[in-house]
């Protein structure tokens, strides 16, 4: 898997000198092991891993709320399932690259999905 701190090199120069920020659903994010949306296994190398540290859990029945921080960002997972993770504890999500999208900060546009896809 690829590291997110690495997604910048999957987009042009011209693109990367720019200002950008990296954006993911919460329900894209899927724990550890197990199948994404899509049934694609988390032993992917075509994933993108995304390694953080819980901030608080909120559980809301059959998902949880994961609140992490990656990069110095506040983040939020949303999870099937109950996972009661504890503040400080270091989380492991994966992505698939289809799944992020890259926006220009300064004008809040979409720059494009990392797939290639505009």
């Amino acid at each position: 898997a690829a590291v997110a701190s690495e997604l910048l090199s999957a987009v042009n120069p011209a693109e990367a000198a720019s200002n950008l920020t990296l954006a993911v659903r919460g329900h894209h994010l899927q724990l550890g092991s197990g199948p994404l949306p899509g049934g694609e296994s988390t032993a992917s190398n075509s994933l993108i891993e995304i390694r953080g540290t819980v901030d608080v859990t909120e559980i809301t029945g059959s998902e949880s709320f994961v609140h992490f921080s990656f990069m110095g960002q506040p983040w939020v997972a949303l999870l099937d399932g109950i996972h009661a993770l504890a503040g400080g504890a270091e989380i492991v999500l994966y992505v698939r690259p289809q799944d992020c999208f890259l926006f220009n900060t300064l004008t809040g546009k979409r720059v494009r999905k990392l797939s290639g896809g505009g």
